[in-house]
C-alpha cells in the first residue's frame, strides 16, 4: 500500500470518528446509527456489549458531551484525548474529566468504541503510540 493510501484510510477514519462523536454530543440515535456498524463491540467501565441496538440507551444514560483535545490515528484506528462532561437529568454538570476513546473504523461505519481514564491503557488497546499524533491542517 502506498503511503497516499494509508493516509487517504487515516483521514477517513478520523472524519467518521468525528462526525460519530458530533452526532452523539447531539443525541441525534438516527444519524449515529447511520454511522455505526450494526455489530460494534463497545468497552467500558460497565463491561463490554456487542450491537448497535445498545447505542441509544447508552448514550441517554451517559448523558456525556465530548469535547476532542487531541487526536492520534493510524489506518482504522483512532484514539481522541477529550473532555468529557456528564450531565444530570436536569442537565446540570455533574462531573468532568479527561477520557480517552478509541474508535475503530471501516467503509465510513465506527466497528469498535472503548473509553479509558488513563492514556496508557488507551494506547495499548488501540496499538496507536505518541508518533501517532494527528495535526489538523491550519
Amino acid at each position: 500500500m502506498h503511503k497516499n493510501d494509508i493516509d487517504a484510510i487515516t483521514m477517513n477514519t478520523i472524519q467518521t470518528a468525528n462526525d460519530w462523536i458530533t452526532q452523539a454530543n447531539k443525541q441525534n440515535i438516527s444519524n449515529v446509527l447511520e454511522l455505526t456498524d450494526p455489530n460494534i463491540k463497545i468497552a467500558g467501565p460497565r463491561g463490554e456489549v456487542t450491537g448497535s441496538h445498545v447505542l441509544e440507551e447508552w448514550l441517554k444514560r451517559a448523558n456525556l458531551q465530548l469535547t476532542t483535545l487531541t487526536t492520534y490515528a493510524k489506518k482504522d484506528r483512532v484514539m481522541l484525548e477529550q473532555q468529557g462532561r456528564w450531565y444530570g437529568e436536569n442537565n446540570e454538570l455533574e462531573g468532568e474529566a479527561v477520557v480517552y476513546t478509541v474508535i475503530k473504523a471501516a467503509d465510513g461505519k465506527v466497528n469498535y468504541l472503548s473509553r479509558y481514564d488513563r492514556k496508557h491503557e488507551a494506547f495499548a488497546d488501540s496499538h496507536l503510540t505518541e508518533e501517532d499524533l494527528h495535526k489538523a491542517a491550519d
